[in-house]
């Protein structure tokens, strides 16, 4: 047959994997993971599939003449059923909610939307400009189609049975309806059963019916599909339109989706003839019409399946090297011509991590959960009890730096679930409990001290957290006896205070990292349906936000600086993780092999533990965010997790889990080599340096100054900021006030295993100031007494001479949007902190004049900074409630900012510059930073104030006789042309202010 007159396409048929074993081996594994590739399609040298590598279905291809493989939909939904012809590749897609179809053009690059209805559109089939499907619109599966010359949709079938599995060739649609082959002639627009009802059809005949047909293929005259006869066998059949015969096709096995090129016709073929028993050989077998003879195409002792045939190749989907839940099956080929077999797919191969792994415990009792810090690995350990029952279980540590353990607990209950920073270890304990393990408390032990503190008293409290001074864990005392309300709290070391975090009764398992408090929450879900979300709480803005949306949270959530981690279950249970950027506001999925568990992160390393294996051992893998690699860290065949949860933690360069190759859960540790660690510009041989800055050295009291810790290679540090010995945080960048006056002198001490080394500075408070703020300087630490703040935001930039430096407060916390200026020397890395104030500034004799919607102070830099010599333009760009102005009535034009300087205030003009649902949004050119005010006038006011002010003028006018006619005439006129003049003025300002916003914006 000339192919040049007689182009056609060559698909897999509608099924999502093939034969009925392979079925079952999914069902069995579980839903096919990452690197599954499937329903294969060829045209020429085209072969397309579903492959889903990056954790959803997608579609890819792959160019036999180059060798190139081409990734067609990135769309986080689900992409199936691919068929392709000529340049176009059609396909069913998830992505609005329910199955529509796509269709991809290769020529142009460029995708089209085919269908629109709200219903399911799927297993689409296309042959030149004609596209067809199966559609439950009218609620049974009909048939469809679209012309792409003519953009026209048409139904082809209209009775209320099933039709399903369409194909297309030339003018010609086949498909299956009542297990009995139908066909529609588009050229005379006439439909036509092929073959009879199947033996168990309601209305069947017993002298005239059929196998129970199905998976129609069409190429010219000849239907190809697969019949299931009354004994239970199934066998491929092809029926001729040009003499009306029917003939079965090759041997009488169990034979499925059969696809045919001229007179070679392909099919998955079982041998035996026997019903399947899960035991047989899946291979592809080939009928060729011309010389009657049938070819085994393939030999391997594995499931291959789904064929499709175009030319000399044929393609089909093959398990054979499925060991992984990563690679369930690829993509194969066959050239008659050539008598060759290719792969053409081929799994991702797992990169080992570079390092050292060392085994931590030797006891031969069971050793679990760790957690580590700096050189110190905390663990529960059952060596003095019986972790079977839950009794006494003991806090152990392990010094790196001096190879020593140390038994921290030893009271006879059970103590668990430890987590370290710095010195402080915090568990649960049960010491309390009187037999029923429900009383569980918080305590603590203190290193540096060797003391032990209660901290809880509930007796319901459990998973603790610990940064810095501050002690965080689950606690259910609300609850009414059913042990399933659990609320955050959180118990502060420097106060001595206990908060409660959370009140939602649904919330478990936090987190802490510096200010921000991260846990799971079901507060939106029920008794069907939890809807599991990741909540975070910033202790600085005393603000909750609500971090994922997609109801499936799979696990507690973990937190290093901006970035959030938890494992989800939003792709079909599967379990991947997922990333939330504080700094960015956006969400990124980092793993797409959907079995993930137990997660940490630290700087820019995820680690967790995953079973993708078929033999059910858990490896320890890791992400690393800067270079986008992912690598494995364990590699022995054993079970690499404790029985509950496996539980792997980082810290720096070292990965701790529990691992029981030896028979018991002991405690193992990997070290990576330097390749895998970020370049710090150091080694590990070095020794620390302190070095740190403060955003103010002097100021009024009370005095708040931000550290910022910039040491090179600590893994540990400790600030004492009163210079009594006595460690006051081990946070990266804390805030402390100094209240009374005096000079303080400020240490830094940080570590690391080659030793330590501190550095200091002082302040110096000076007595308050009874004056007002002046100057333009607004920097440095804030003199606003705390009490009188209600909120306050930070942001850093690191400013560039010559450069526009823009400070962004994305959290929301103030009614400041930014603080811009231009930089006229170089500072580095630089706070701006917007203190949003519960009332009237205390650096402020008095308030403006007006309604005054917010005060807030504005401290950029270093004391002495923000001043002319440094920078210039400055800006802030500030939002009023449009609910405030509305119930006060305040005209919108009277907006302004008032800047407090020089003890007096300064109203500046303020542009609108945008505006939303909730907010107006302004910008205000500023002499310099300090306290500011904004505020407004009520439109009645304002008319009074402008009509008093008119009447005014004009009684000086007349009554002392300062204008005759020919003067009130002349001042008409100017009024008039005032009157006349100003809005063109006022439109030409507002667009001028406007522009020169959007040009800072820009910059």
């Amino acid at each position: 047959m000339n192919q040049g007159c007689n182009q056609m396409k060559i698909k897999k048929r509608t099924v999502i994997c093939f034969g009925i074993f392979f079925v079952l081996f999914l069902m069995t594994v579980g839903n096919a993971a990452a690197g599954s590739e499937q329903n294969s399609a060829i045209y020429e040298d085209r072969i397309v599939w579903q492959d889903d590598s990056n954790g959803s279905w997608d579609i890819q291809m792959y160019d036999i003449y180059d060798s190139t493989k081409t990734q067609i939909t990135n769309n986080e939904a689900d992409q199936q059923n691919p068929d392709i012809y000529g340049d176009r590749i059609v396909w069913q897609d998830s992505r609005n909610g329910n199955q529509d179809v796509f269709m991809y053009d290769i020529s142009i690059s460029r995708e089209v939307q085919i269908t629109t209805s709200e219903s399911y559109q799927g297993k689409p089939a296309i042959y030149g400009d004609k596209i067809v499907w199966e559609d439950d619109r009218n609620g049974n599966r009909d048939i469809y189609m679209y012309d792409i010359s003519t953009s026209k949709e048409t139904r082809i079938t209209n009775n209320t049975s099933d039709q399903s599995s369409p194909d297309i060739y030339g003018d010609r649609i086949v498909w299956t309806e009542e297990g009995a082959i139908y066909m529609y002639n588009i050229s005379t627009s006439t439909e036509t059963q092929v073959t009879p009802h199947w033996w168990g059809w309601e209305g069947w005949d017993e002298e005239y019916h059929n196998d129970f047909a199905r998976a129609p293929f069409i190429y010219g005259n000849r239907i190809v599909y697969e019949a299931e006869t009354e004994t239970g066998n199934y066998l491929i059949k092809m029926y001729d339109l040009s003499n009306s015969t029917e003939q079965t096709i090759g041997l009488v096995d169990e034979a499925y989706y059969p696809a045919i090129y001229g007179d070679k016709i392909v099919w998955e073929n079982i041998p035996g003839g026997t019903p399947l028993t899960g035991d047989e050989n899946h291979d592809i077998h080939m009928y060729n019409l011309s010389t009657f003879t049938v070819t085994r195409i393939t030999t391997n002792n594995s499931l291959q399946g789904d064929p499709a045939i175009y030319g000399d190749r044929i393609v089909w989907t093959d398990a054979r090297n499925a060991v992984s839940y990563d690679d369930l099956s690829d993509i194969y080929m066959y050239d008659l011509s050539t008598s060759t077999e290719t792969r053409i797919t081929t799994a991702k191969e797992e990169q080992m991590a570079q390092g050292t792994e060392t085994q931590i415990t030797t006891n031969e009792g069971e050793q679990e959960r760790p957690a580590i810090y700096g050189d110190r690995i905390v663990w529960t350990d059952w060596r003095n009890g019986n972790r079977h029952d839950f009794l006494n279980g003991d806090i152990y540590m392990y010094d790196i730096s001096t190879s020593t353990e140390t038994r921290i607990t030893s009271n006879e209950s059970s103590q668990s679930r430890p987590a370290i920073y710095g010195d402080r270890i915090v568990w649960a304990d049960y010491r309390n409990d009187n037999g029923s393990y429900m009383i569980s408390d918080i305590y603590m032990y203190d290193l540096f001290s060797s003391t032990e503190t209660q901290i809880s008293t509930s007796g319901s409290a459990y998973s603790p957290a610990i940064y810095g001074d501050r002690i965080v864990w689950m606690d259910y005392r609300n609850d009414n006896g059913s042990y399933t309300n659990y609320d955050i709290y959180m118990y502060d070391l420097s106060t001595h205070k206990e908060t409660q975090i959370s009140t939602s009764g649904s919330a478990y398992s936090p987190a802490i990292y510096g200010d921000r408090i991260v846990w799971y929450d079901s507060r939106n879900g029920d008794d069907y349906n939890p809807n599991w979300n990741i909540y975070m709480y910033d202790l600085f803005s005393s603000k909750e936000t609500q971090i994922s949306t997609s109801g499936s949270a799979y696990s507690p959530a973990a937190i290093y600086e901006d970035r959030i981690v938890w494992i989800d279950t939003r792709r079909t249970g599967g379990k991947d993780i997922y990333m939330y950027d504080l700094s960015t506001a956006t969400e990124t999925r980092i793993t797409t092999s959907v079995s993930a568990s137990n997660l940490a992160i630290y700087d820019d390393r995820i680690v967790w533990d995953e079973n993708r294996r078929f033999n059910g051992n858990p490896e320890i893998y890791m992400w690393n965010l800067s270079t986008s690699t992912e690598s494995k860290i364990t590699s022995n065949e054993p079970y690499q997790s404790v029985i509950y949860v496996a539980l792997p933690a980082i810290y720096g360069d070292r990965i701790v889990w529990d691992d029981n190759r030896n028979g018991n859960a002991d405690i193992y540790m990997f070290t990576l080599a330097s390749a895998e660690v970020p370049d710090s510009g150091g080694n590990d041989s070095e020794s620390p340096a302190a070095e740190f800055t403060s955003n103010v050295s002097s100021g009024n009291a009370p005095l708040s100054v931000l550290f910022t810790d910039l040491s090179q290679y600590a893994t540990g540090r400790s600030w004492d900021f009163n210079n009594d010995g006595i460690s006051d945080s081990s946070e990266i960048a804390p805030v402390y006030v100094f209240s009374d006056p005096g000079i303080y002198t400020v240490k830094l001490t940080v570590n690391n295993a080659n030793g330590t080394d501190s550095k200091t500075t002082t302040i110096t408070v000076e007595r308050k100031s009874s004056g007002g703020s002046s100057g333009s300087g607004g920097g440095g630490g804030s003199p606003e007494p705390a009490k009188n703040v209600e909120v306050k935001e930070l942001s850093q930039v690191f400013i560039t001479n010559d450069k526009a430096v823009k400070f962004d407060f994305v959290k929301n916390a103030t009614c400041v949007v930014y603080v811009g200026f231009d930089a006229k020397k170089t500072a580095g890395k630089t706070t701006t902190i917007v203190e949003e104030l519960k009332g009237k500034s205390s650096l402020v004799s008095e308030l403006p004049s007006g309604d005054v919607y917010k005060s807030f102070n504005v401290w950029v830099g270093n004391s002495g900074y923000a001043t002319s010599e440094n920078i210039e333009n400055p800006v802030i760009c500030f939002k009023v409630e449009k609910a405030w102005l509305q119930d006060k009535n305040i005209d919108q034009a009277s907006i302004a900012l008032n800047r407090y300087s020089d003890e007096k205030w300064e109203q500046l003009p303020a542009n609108l510059s945008g505006e939303d649902d909730t907010y107006m949004y302004f910008t205000a050119g500023v002499p310099g930073f300090s306290p500011f005010a904004i505020t407004g006038e009520s439109k009645s006011s304002r008319e009074e104030n402008e009509t008093g002010t008119k009447l005014e003028s004009e009684g000086r006018s007349i009554n002392g006789n300062e204008t005759g006619s020919e003067g009130m005439e002349s001042e008409q006129q100017t009024e008039q042309e005032e009157s006349t003049g100003m809005p063109g003025f006022e439109v030409a300002f507002s667009v001028a202010c406007l522009l020169t916003v959007f040009l800072y914006k820009r910059r």
